[in-house]
Parts: C-alpha cells; structure tokens; sequence
C-alpha cells in the first residue's frame, strides 16, 4: 500500500506517472473511469485521491500499485537535491558575511543526507550502472540559474531518458528543468555520450529538445531554444549512423531559428550547430559547402576553446580533401588556443590528427613522436572509434616506415 502523503505530493505523482506512459488527462480518465474533472483536480492538489482511486490509476496504466511509492521516492530525493543546493548557496552567503548557516548543510528531512529512490515495484528503471562520478561543474558568481538546472539534471542522470522524461513533463514543481540552462546542459550530456553510447547521446538531445518545448517565454524564443537543443540531436543522429535522421533535424533546426530570429536568442546562430553541419557535410561529401561552414563559425567564435574545437574539425575536412598542409596548420593553430584539462579527449584526437597530417607531409620523425606519446595514453580512450583511430595511424607510420626502408 502507498505511504500516506498530502495531496500536492500525490497529485504530482499522478502526474509524473501518467507522463511517464505518454497519456493526457482524459486518456488517463477514461481508461480508470474518472472523470477528466476528477483527475485535473487530483493533479493540482484541490482534492486528496482515495487508495481505491490510486489502485484504478495505477491499474489503467498498467503500473503496479508501488510504483506510487516508488515515484514519491523519486520525488522526494530530488526535493531533499534541491534543498541541499538552497543549503550551499546559504552556506556561502552566510561565510561571505561572517555568520553561521540557519541549519545543517546537504542534508534532507531530519538533517540527514537522503539516498537514493526505492526502486519498489521495477518500474522506475535506472539507465543500467551508476555514472562515474564527475568534478561538479563551476559556474560564475551569480549564475544560479545553470548550478540549480546542474544539481537536478545530475539527481536524475541515472535514470532511464524515459523517467525523465515523464519528470520533465509531469513534475510542474521543478521549473529548473524547464528552460536554457537544462536544455543546454543536457546538450552537453548528450555530445559527452556519444563518444561511447550514440543511443544514449539521441535519448538525452531527445529529452533537451522536450526541454525547449516546455521552456516559459514567447513563442519566438522557445523556437530559437529548440533549434539549438536539434541541433545537438543532428549530432547524435550523426553519431549513431542515422546520416538521413541527421539532415532532416538540421533541417529542422534552420526552420525553428529562421522562426525565432525576432527573439533576440544569443545562441540562435551556434557555433556547436554550425560544426555539426559541416561534420555531416563532410560524411556527405560536401566538402566545399563544409569548409564555408567551418568559416562562418570561426569568424563568429572568441578565442578559446570554441575556436580551438571548430579548427580540429576543420582540419578534418580539408584532410579529407587531401589538403594536409592547411590541415596541419589549421591544428597548430588549434593548439594555441586549447586549455588541455578541460577537454583531454580533444587534445587527444588534436594530437592524433597532427600526427597523421605530418605522416602524410612526410616529416615521419615528428609523427612517430607524437605516436608515442599517443600510444602511452591509449588506455584511457573512452570509444571504440578512438582506438581504431589509433590502430590506423600505427598502421600508416609502420607503412611509411617501410616504404623509407
């Protein structure tokens, strides 16, 4: 039988549960024999639901009755998330000023840290292992906005894209997961998985575009929000080898910016959707249209990281095209540029395509020494791809090797 709860906390549930399966009210109302009324009046906490009521809920949707609970769970822990977070930021105000927080730090209900949701029932399926556990994000002083979206896209990462996806819709109390500094961080989620999980990269850009539907403001601005969260599902698409799938969201992403040009929206013509264009160009065999891509966006970049991002992809294409002295220059370029810890995987396929273009300008000693030291990181690759990019550079520096023999 369901804990006792108040009627926000089940009417949120309710909610929670029938996003979690797709339904609208009147879906969920005639299949459990309520009226539409009925449940709108649960939903929004006007009026407490009776256990039999929960049991013909859960029944319709084809949940077990402790998937009630189990939803309350995972509600509470991303309120206790939230409160923790309230508690830092309170903790930092208090030793800015010289005086002691009003209550204990990090902790939930009765001053002590929450665990994870109970799992009772299955449904609420977790995405497979625990992530490995990451650096928690910095961000400038004052930008509540992308640490509190941060704390409660990091409570729900080991969830399945279909959990969260029912919390983004159905949990109106979490309004931090509904605008840019969720949809942007979970465009981040989705380009660091597809270095190993492709699936995993669509289900989370997926989730961002849902993100950006849902965001409050105008029209135009939701449409500009969207077309860079698409953006990012271009990518994963692209990742995964859905090159048709990829081109119709880039597509799609010009369509909703063209929509949202009147909303002032400062990442309505992005870098990261400018390189993912020509990435797909280049698979597509439109190396011309790539490299005039790869210009646009590095006149628009600042000097950095972005910049050195968008010159490594832009070596790509011209080595495609057999142009292995702008290549080797585009990435020398790209190293003056690059902060090496924040994105060692970068720095790794920088070095790789350095080598590879000298291998092929015929300055073998420099590349069989950046091979080296390649080879001695290799074990840290994090895909596949990374490795077999490795093989073919080893491959090619043996066979120049040989051919100078």
């Amino acid at each position: 039988m369901p804990r006792r709860s108040d009627g926000g906390e089940l009417g949120a549930v309710i909610r929670l549960l029938r996003a979690y399966r797709g339904w609208g009210q009147g879906k969920l109302a005639a299949a459990a024999g309520f009226s539409r009324a009925q449940v709108c009046d649960w939903e929004r906490g006007r009026k407490v639901p009776e256990v039999e009521s929960l049991v013909r809920i859960t029944a319709a949707l084809g949940l077990p009755l402790l998937a009630v609970d189990s939803a309350l769970a995972l509600l509470e822990a991303l309120h206790d998330g939230a409160r923790r977070e309230a508690g830092r930021r309170e903790a930092a105000a208090a030793g800015a000023a010289g005086t002691a927080p009003a209550g204990p730090v990090g902790a939930g209900r009765g001053g002590l840290p929450q665990g994870p949701p109970s799992l009772a029932g299955g449904w609420l399926e977790r995405g497979g292992a625990e992530p490995e556990p990451r650096c928690r994000p910095e961000f400038p002083a004052g930008d509540e906005g992308r640490r509190r979206a941060a704390e409660v896209c990091a409570r729900l990462e080991p969830y399945t894209a279909t959990v969260r996806r029912a919390v983004v819709e159905g949990v109106e109390e979490f309004e931090d997961l509904r605008g840019r500094d969720a949809c942007e961080r979970l465009c981040a989620e989705s380009e660091r998985l597809a270095e190993g999980s492709a699936e995993a990269a669509v289900e989370v850009a997926e989730l961002a575009v849902q993100v950006a539907r849902l965001a409050p403001g105008e029209p135009a601005w939701r449409s500009s929000l969207e077309a860079y969260a698409v953006g990012f599902l271009a990518a994963a698409l692209r990742a995964a080898g859905d090159l048709a799938g990829a081109e119709k969201a880039l597509a799609r992403s010009a369509a909703l910016r063209q929509a949202g040009t009147a909303s002032g929206f400062d990442l309505a013509e992005d870098l990261r959707v400018l390189d993912i264009e020509a990435s797909i160009c280049r698979d597509r065999g439109r190396l011309a249209e790539a490299l005039e891509l790869h210009r646009r966006a590095l006149e628009l970049a600042p000097p950095g990281q972005a910049t050195a991002r968008l010159l490594v992809n832009q070596s790509e294409t011209h080595a495609a095209l057999g142009e292995h002295a702008p290549a080797l220059a585009a990435l020398e370029k790209a190293a003056q540029h690059f902060d090496r810890p924040r994105d060692p995987r970068l720095w790794w396929l920088l070095q790789q395509n350095l080598a590879l273009n000298l291998c092929r300008l015929g300055r073998r000693d420099q590349a069989r020494a950046l091979l080296a030291g390649l080879q001695r990181g290799a074990q840290w690759l994090p895909s596949e791809i990374d490795r077999l990019r490795l093989r073919q550079l080893e491959e090619l520096v043996a066979a120049e090797a040989g051919a100078e023999g």
